[in-house]
């Protein structure tokens, strides 16, 4: 007796033996095809477009434009759209936002992305922080080695000047974090301003007028330039690094201030 399948034609054939139905069994090989049909019927009459087909090749460049169209499916269109939480910062959110937009996040992962940034940020505040307090610790370490018997008197010397001088804790702050080398010049700027000041009150209690008269400056007026400039950062930062013209003008400065206080 001939098998079922002897009169299919070769094409027919081969698409039933490649999906298994070449059985002896009529019966078992008619419910595979008819199951195979019902799969295939819920996608009979559905547009192209709305029939995605993966290719074959995990690696091929096709699956792009797969990913592109699941994803842009599920993605907002616009950066707005992806809204934060409140105490976000707002450079935080528009990177996040922009990066978004390029690769098609969806929102709980953007939002996943600035948690990771703020968490990131607390830890790199912490870490300065640790790193400021160690430069702080070594540095007085090396100023009592350097200053040795004379720590404690220029220590002093240093403090009232920037005390005496209008200067802003800030400024104290930022020297103790300075690298060594340069923490101990700052240090040593401010005796030597100390040492100044104090030659000036000694020189005007013996008589002498108020020094630097071409500047013009009463002692009130000198002493609020130099809070001005103790929160002018770009003259702080000439300040720090050892302008001559800027560390003039606040020697000067603080000598008018110190002739003020000795006059009164």
């Amino acid at each position: 007796m001939a098998e079922w399948y002897e009169s299919l034609d070769a094409d027919t054939l081969a698409h039933a033996e490649a999906k298994g139905w070449k059985d002896p069994d009529a019966g078992k090989a008619a419910a595979a095809a008819v199951k195979a049909h019902m799969g295939a019927e819920k996608l009979i009459g559905h547009p192209a477009d709305q029939v995605l087909k993966l290719p074959k090749d995990a690696a091929d460049p096709a699956f792009k434009a797969v990913y592109d169209r699941v994803t842009g499916m599920v993605t907002p269109k616009a950066a707005e759209e992806y809204i934060f939480g409140e105490g976000t910062k707002e450079e935080d959110a528009a990177f996040v936002r922009k990066i978004a937009v390029e690769q098609k996040l969806s929102i709980p992962a953007a939002q996943a992305l600035v948690g990771e940034l703020a968490v990131r940020a607390v830890a790199s505040e912490a870490t300065a922080a640790a790193a400021l307090e160690t430069a702080k610790t070594a540095n007085r370490a090396t100023l009592m080695q350097t200053w040795g018997a004379d720590f404690d008197r220029k220590s002093f010397a240093a403090t009232n000047a920037a005390q005496s001088a209008g200067l802003p804790s800030s400024i104290l702050t930022h020297i103790a974090g300075l690298p060594a080398k340069e923490y101990i010049e700052g240090m040593n700027a401010l005796v030597a301003l100390g040492e100044k000041m104090g030659e000036a009150a000694l020189h005007l209690g013996g008589g002498a007028t108020r020094p630097n008269p071409a500047a013009g400056l009463t002692g009130l007026e000198a002493q609020q330039r130099l809070s001005a400039l103790g929160q002018d950062k770009a003259w702080s930062a000439k300040f720090m690094a050892g302008d001559v013209e800027t560390r003039k003008e606040w020697t000067d400065l603080c000598t008018i201030v110190a002739a003020a206080r000795v006059a009164r």
